[in-house]
């Protein structure tokens, strides 16, 4: 029963689980969980609800938790941006949260957080998470990293002719051949310039260059997506791999990207509601999401774990070395209203 939900896993990644629960003198590392579950029994709690944005997206990994945890009775609710925000704000205007925990993306987090919806806490297990990945006043803390890059109809584009740096996107090669999602409003791809803008990899001349050059802006990534499969544009800018092994299973002819200056990445945090119920389980649950098997089995699904030791996910090409441009709190808070105005002003047509 104990590591029934690391079977399914790949050989590397149950090696790295186990070793991980064994530790190196042979004391089992998994006993905080382990102390965790037996306070969450003792408090007489056998259910844990929680919010996040797609139940479906996150099986693996939340199957892998209730087989871990069997006594707890375990649901997942699908919200996000403003259904999300509106539930809630319904919720604690009336009884209180009906869920414990929130999974989601930083804006969300932010929004929460500033309505003062989040309980401020620091998961066990968590202590060696880099800062940078510490929500705004320790409400959450973010637990994976999304893997964004470019890319192409293969129909129409060879792999030796295919784009590699953001740079060569603004050159008159590409005139009238790119699409992306919106950048005319709050969004992952807006978001995930910013952030390359912050890092120095573009500028806002890069941006105005992008506008002028007659890019395909489609309402949502599904669009662009899209629109490069049919044809009508060749190559896309922004795209998390997960969502392009979906769309390439689904027969697309696309092919991924990773660009030279690194990926484009939406942090993803976890948080626990104020005055919510089930607040043992709640810890539990926030404690295993950086333990080596959950960060393990969140590299199987392609994302790559916050935690220093977190495996690489194995979407990433051996030997490739990635470097991560993460859109966080501070940037949202301090540049990004501003940026957007830019982004409305430049791609207006």
């Amino acid at each position: 029963m104990r590591y029934r939900a690391l079977k399914s896993l790949p050989a590397a990644i149950l090696t790295a689980s186990l070793t991980f629960l064994t530790g190196n003198n042979g004391a089992r590392a998994a006993e905080p969980l382990d102390q965790l579950y037996k306070a969450a029994q003792d408090a007489g709690e056998t259910s844990l609800t929680i919010y996040n944005p797609s139940a479906t997206s996150n099986k693996m990994l939340f199957d892998a938790f209730k087989a871990r945890f069997p006594k707890i009775r375990f649901s997942a609710v699908d919200l996000i941006g403003p259904a999300l925000i509106a539930r809630l704000d319904a919720e604690f205007a009336s009884s209180g949260p009906q869920a414990s925990v929130v999974m989601n993306s930083e804006p969300d987090q932010l929004v929460l957080a500033n309505k003062g919806y989040l309980a401020a806490y620091k998961p066990e297990g968590a202590a060696a998470l880099p800062a940078q990945y510490v929500g705004k006043d320790e409400m959450w803390v973010d637990y994976g990293l999304t893997i964004g890059g470019m890319y192409y109809n293969t129909n129409k584009v060879s792999a030796a002719d295919a784009p590699q740096s953001y740079a060569e996107l603004v050159t008159d090669k590409w005139k009238g051949r790119l699409a992306t999602g919106t950048l005319r409003s709050a969004s992952g791809t807006s978001q995930a310039f910013t952030a390359l803008i912050r890092d120095g990899i573009i500028d806002q001349e890069w941006i105005k260059g992008l506008a002028q050059s007659g890019i395909f802006i489609s309402p949502t990534v599904s669009a662009a997506v899209q629109a490069v499969a049919s044809g009508q544009s060749d190559v896309g800018i922004d795209i998390p791999i997960y969502f392009f092994e979906n769309a390439r299973q689904q027969g697309a002819p696309i092919a991924f990207v990773f660009p030279k200056e690194g990926v484009t990445s939406i942090a993803l945090g976890i948080a626990k509601f104020k005055d919510a119920s089930n607040q043992a389980s709640a810890d539990l649950f926030l404690a295993w999401m950086f333990s080596a098997e959950a960060q393990s089995i969140l590299a199987e699904m392609g994302l790559q774990g916050t935690m220093p030791d977190a495996p690489k996910s194995p979407k990433i090409p051996q030997g490739r070395e990635i470097s991560f441009h993460p859109i966080d709190w501070k940037t949202l808070e301090k540049e990004y209203p501003k940026q957007l105005e830019i982004y409305q002003a430049e791609f207006k047509n």
